[in-house]
């Protein structure tokens, strides 16, 4: 009866840190990413998130620290610039240069 409910165990285990695993990876997983805007004038951007639209404008040199989700799309000046991917966690994704 112990072996079985070590079996038990064991596979609740794995099949929970499996599922975690491909949960992170599936739109909708949470991303932190810093917003930066590198030119000399202020730039309007808009995250769509699948339905759910964010506006907001961003001044010359900002950074705006962010939680997206995986698949959201930002746009500046109504041209796409970037696609979240859950590979942008913890990084600077720059939307002027």
């Amino acid at each position: 009866m112990k072996k079985l409910k070590l079996m038990a165990a064991s596979a609740a285990l794995i099949f929970g840190a499996t599922a975690y695993t491909s949960i992170s990876h599936v739109a909708g997983a949470q991303v932190r990413v810093d917003l930066l805007n590198k030119c000399s004038s202020g730039i309007n951007i808009k995250i769509d998130s699948g339905g759910s639209v964010t506006t907001g404008r961003l001044s010359s040199r900002e950074r705006s620290p962010r939680t997206l989700e995986v698949g959201d799309k930002i746009f500046v000046e109504r041209n796409l610039v970037h696609t979240v991917s859950n590979s942008d966690n913890g990084r600077e994704i720059i939307l002027c240069k």
